[in-house]
């Protein structure tokens, strides 16, 4: 899997759960909480040694313009959702 499809589907996935239980307003305090930390991550599947031990990190397989791009990314997918929000809310 690609690093956009793998950072696409993470974040797709967060949402949708964020969504599931959050507010418009906690949505994006949880999303800025998240890039702020700089945390949570995908896993990669892929190992700094042969025996599969030591998983790599995101940061250590994209580099750390990989990192950047996820968190640009969550940060754009979350603008995308409050301006749904805000679409219902004009109806």
């Amino acid at each position: 899997m690609s690093e956009i499809e793998l950072r696409s589907n993470h974040i797709s996935n967060k949402l949708d759960i964020w969504k599931k239980s959050l507010s418009k307003k906690k949505l994006m305090e949880r999303a800025l909480l998240e890039i702020a930390n700089w945390n949570d991550f995908p896993e990669t599947g892929e190992y700094w040694d042969e025996e599969k031990t030591r998983p790599m990190s995101y940061g250590g397989w994209y580099g750390t313009n990989g990192e950047r791009d996820y968190m640009r990314t969550l940060a754009r997918y979350v603008l995308n959702e409050i301006g749904e929000y805000e679409k219902e809310l004009d109806k």
